[in-house]
């Protein structure tokens, strides 16, 4: 038995196969692996198909941000044939997280300039 959120849970498969004490928002086993921090709607307002799943990858920072950037990069790669422009988009948005955080970056590290010059 599992104890969970002050009550005991067994540790048996709901219809997807997983541990519902893993998927409780306040379990204590949250930070070992897989589980749901976030929930998910549709912005059109309709529901989700009951076997919806879906891992979210932040891409605007965060412990893990570098790896979410490399899937979402390998997902966007995956997808350019078929649709160009979701590429393109996805691409972009990656490029604009990068140019900010080097931007931030520059303006931490904000040295003179050297007093010389080329000619």
């Amino acid at each position: 038995m599992i104890k969970c959120n002050s009550k005991e849970m067994c540790c048996d498969k709901d219809e997807r196969g997983e541990c519902q004490a893993a998927l409780d928002f306040n379990c204590e086993f949250k930070e070992k692996g897989l589980w749901g921090k976030y929930i998910i709607t549709k912005a059109s307002g309709k529901p989700l198909n009951p076997n919806f799943y879906a891992i979210v990858l932040r891409i605007d920072g965060g412990q893990y941000v570098e790896a979410c950037r490399e899937g979402v990069k390998a997902f966007a790669e995956a997808v350019k044939e078929a649709n160009p422009l979701l590429c393109e988009d996805i691409k972009a948005r990656l490029w604009a997280y990068g140019m900010k955080e080097l931007s931030e970056d520059m303006k931490k590290n904000e040295r003179p300039w050297p007093s010389y010059r080329y000619e």
